[in-house]
C-alpha cells in the first residue's frame, strides 16, 4: 500500500505536534473521528517522540523524520521513521518503557524494522471497521 500522504520534519520535539496534526487531519478527511482518532493521534505522538529522544542519541546532529499515512477499505496504516542509528537497546533503560507497549495495544499490528539506509521505521495499522464503529460513523 503506497501513502496516500507524507511529511517530513527535523526530529525536535516541535516536530511530534506538527506530525499528530497532520496525521488527525488526514484521518479525520477520510471520515474517521472519536475515539478512533485519539488512539492514532496518541500512537503517532509516542512513535515521533521516541524518535525524537532515541534516534541521534550517539552524537550526530538530529536527522529527519517521516510520517506516512494511507487508507484502504480495511484499515488505515501510518509510518514512522528516521534516519537515526537505528533501534538498539540501551545499557541506560530497563526495557521497552511505556510507549511501544502502548502502541501495540491501541493499534491492531505493529511492526518495527531497520531502514535500509539506516535508522528505523514503526508501522502501526488501524482496523478500519473498528475505527469507523467507536467512530459511531458507517462509512462507504
Amino acid at each position: 500500500m503506497a501513502p496516500n500522504e507524507q511529511w517530513h520534519g527535523p526530529a525536535e520535539p516541535a516536530t511530534v505536534r506538527s506530525m499528530r496534526d497532520h496525521v488527525s487531519r488526514f484521518a479525520r478527511a477520510r471520515g474517521i473521528a472519536g475515539t478512533a482518532v485519539d488512539d492514532i493521534r496518541a500512537c503517532v505522538s509516542e512513535a515521533v517522540t521516541n524518535a525524537v529522544l532515541h534516534a541521534f542519541r550517539d552524537g550526530r546532529p538530529p536527522g529527519t523524520i517521516t510520517v506516512s499515512a494511507s487508507v484502504s477499505s480495511d484499515e488505515i496504516v501510518v509510518s514512522v521513521s528516521d534516519d537515526g542509528m537505528g533501534f538498539a537497546p540501551r545499557a541506560d533503560s530497563p526495557g521497552l518503557g511505556f510507549g511501544l507497549p502502548m502502541i501495540a495495544a491501541m493499534a491492531s499490528s505493529m511492526a518495527v524494522s531497520m531502514r535500509a539506509g539506516g535508522g528505523t521505521e514503526l508501522q502501526m495499522a488501524f482496523d478500519r471497521a473498528a475505527a469507523d464503529a467507536s467512530s459511531g460513523l458507517a462509512l462507504r
